[in-house]
């Protein structure tokens, strides 16, 4: 896990609130089966929407940010979910 993945270029164009919404995200999914985590990011993902959304950008930014913070082992389910997610 990279300890400083909040400070990242590429998360600038979040701002304050939803770089707060990721790192709460990501110690909450630490550990989560891939199905916890699909509850996690619909939980997540109705909260932004109430904000006004993400852009395009922003949720690349999101979900770079998020993969990038887990273990190996860890990525492997987040990919799984985000195949689910996506497809």
């Amino acid at each position: 896990m990279k300890e400083n993945i909040f400070d990242l270029p590429e998360l600038a164009c979040l701002g304050e609130e939803k770089i707060a919404f990721l790192k709460e995200m990501t110690r909450k999914s630490k550990g989560k089966s891939p199905i916890e985590m699909m509850g996690l990011f619909e939980e997540y993902r109705n909260q932004f929407s109430q904000g006004g959304g993400i852009t395009p950008q922003e949720k690349k930014a999101i979900l770079m940010a998020l993969r990038e913070s887990l273990d190996e082992s860890e990525r492997k389910k987040f990919d799984y979910v985000i195949r689910m997610l996506f497809s």
